[in-house]
C-alpha cells in the first residue's frame, strides 16, 4: 500500500464521459501534473489510495482532462470511481507543498489575500462538489471564501499562511 504522505492531491473525477469508462477529471490545482500513459495515479476509495494505470489522457483544458484507466472499459464500472480524488507521485504544481494533500490541512493557517493583507484563520473548510470552500474566522465576522486553486497563489506549511488573489469586493457580499 502506498503512503499518501508521499503523494499529492490533484484532481477529482467528475462525471462519466462516452460510454467506454472515459471520466472527466478536474484539477484541484493549478495545472495538471506531468502524467503519462501507462503510468499509475491513485484514486482515494474509501479512504485507500488505490492505484489505476493511465491507459489515456486528453487534456481538454487547463485544468481538466479525459482519462481512461486500464479495466475501466464500461460506464458502469466508469460510474463507481465519479466523485473519486486522484493523487499522484508526480507533483502538480507550485501551489501544493510537501505535507499538504487535504484541503482540512488547512485548518489553522491564516487566510492572507494580496490586496487586503490577514483576512483571517482558516477554521473549517467545506467540502462542496466543484466548489469546496474555507470558512475563515476574521476579527469581527466569519467568511466563505472559495478555495479556488486559480485565487490560491502560494501555500506555506513553514509559516502556516496561505496567500490568495481575492476578487474585488468578494468579501462584501
Amino acid at each position: 500500500m502506498i503512503d499518501r504522505k508521499n503523494c499529492h492531491l490533484f484532481g477529482k473525477l467528475l462525471k462519466l464521459h462516452g460510454f467506454e469508462g472515459e471520466l472527466m477529471m478536474k484539477s484541484l490545482t493549478n495545472a495538471l501534473p506531468e502524467l503519462k500513459e501507462s503510468e499509475p495515479v491513485f484514486l482515494d476509495i474509501e479512504g485507500i489510495l488505490v492505484p489505476f494505470f493511465v491507459s489515456s489522457i486528453d487534456q481538454i483544458s487547463r485544468d481538466a482532462c479525459l482519462i481512461s484507466f486500464d479495466d475501466v472499459d464500461s460506464d458502469q464500472k466508469a460510474r463507481e470511481l465519479v466523485g473519486c480524488n486522484v493523487y499522484s507521485s508526480v507533483p502538480a504544481g507550485e501551489n501544493i507543498q510537501a505535507g499538504i494533500t487535504e484541503l482540512n490541512e488547512l485548518k489553522g493557517y491564516q487566510l492572507i489575500d494580496r490586496n487586503l493583507g490577514l483576512i483571517g484563520t482558516i477554521i473549517d473548510c467545506v467540502d462542496i462538489s466543484l466548489n469546496p470552500l474555507f470558512r475563515v474566522q476574521g476579527q469581527e465576522t466569519e467568511f466563505l471564501v472559495p478555495a479556488n486553486p486559480d485565487l490560491i497563489l502560494d501555500i506555506s506549511a513553514d509559516t502556516h499562511e496561505v496567500n490568495m488573489d481575492l476578487p474585488e469586493g468578494l468579501l462584501g457580499i
